[in-house]
């Protein structure tokens, strides 16, 4: 596994550049946003709110019955971009499981100068609203957090939060983590050509990169990436698998034999390589 210190500035802005790596990046994700707009028309899909500004919002999928678990997904992006409206697509299956689900939508750095801090903010009242309102939705208040990209590394920050007290009221809400290729260090992402739009200071950089901080020895994590991801992508994973098994949490790890950093999150579904492992990962905590 290369140092990235050890790579040069047209290296490492290479593999930040998912084009390289997954040339289909654009024919994914019509795809998924078209299953989703499909899933709009098929299934009741909710609105909500759960703060003042504009992008504080989401889409509630719940079942045909009462009382089940939710799933609560956090979209990528490159902190840039990317809907949670077109993340829609898994709420059928996971629906007539009978699990809620919920997709989040919030800003992105775009909005904030740069900065990477209000939109963990945003996904952290985002993540407290969809606790708090559960049982008012016929959900039990036990989620389990599913983030992709650029939302697994803010679902990672949250992973580090203290949640009793957060949302003292339902001190164990927070039930698994399925974090699919994520960046969990900041410090090699400032230094990429992901530099020209995000701000991140040396504080920023400390505090909210997951792989400095501590997390709840608890709360299983289901850790995955693409075998087709670039180098840096592997490493993250690669890291913050060693630092998750050396401080005992538990962990279940997968490399998507064939899948890049798109095919990977389109894949779950009921009958997709991401759907099986966390379907099977769910089973064993």
């Amino acid at each position: 596994m290369q140092d990235w210190k050890q790579l040069t500035v047209a290296q490492l802005r290479e593999q930040y550049e998912q084009e390289r790596y997954a040339p289909n990046q654009g024919e994914v994700l019509g795809g998924m946003a078209r299953r989703s707009r499909e899933v709009r028309e098929a299934i009741t899909v909710e609105a909500f709110r759960y703060g003042i500004e504009a992008d504080e919002t989401g889409w509630w999928c719940p079942p045909a019955g009462q009382g089940g678990e939710i799933v609560c997904l956090i979209h990528g992006g490159a902190w840039r971009g990317g809907r949670g409206e077109n993340y829609l697509y898994p709420a059928p299956w996971i629906t007539a499981d009978g699990r809620h689900y919920v997709s989040l939508e919030f800003g992105s750095a775009l909005d904030f100068g740069g900065r990477i801090q209000p939109m963990v903010d945003q996904v952290r009242r985002g993540l407290s609203h969809v606790i708090r309102q559960a049982e008012a939705r016929g959900a039990s208040p036990r989620v389990h957090l599913v983030g992709h990209s650029s939302g697994a590394h803010l679902a990672a920050c949250l992973a580090t939060l203290d949640w009793r007290v957060l949302v003292p009221e339902y001190p164990d809400a927070l039930r698994s983590m399925l974090l699919c290729s994520g960046s969990y260090d900041l410090e090699p992402v400032s230094h990429s050509g992901r530099r020209e739009y995000l701000r991140l200071d040396a504080a920023e950089i400390q505090a909210l990169s997951p792989l400095r901080q501590v997390f709840d020895p608890r709360r299983p994590i289901f850790l995955t990436v693409g075998e087709h991801e670039s180098p840096e992508f592997r490493r993250h994973y690669e890291t913050l698998r060693h630092k998750l098994s050396q401080a005992g949490v538990p962990l279940r790890e997968w490399v998507a034999p064939g899948l890049n950093h798109f095919e990977i999150i389109q894949t779950f579904d009921a009958d997709g390589a991401l759907g099986r492992f966390w379907q099977e990962s769910l089973a064993q905590i």
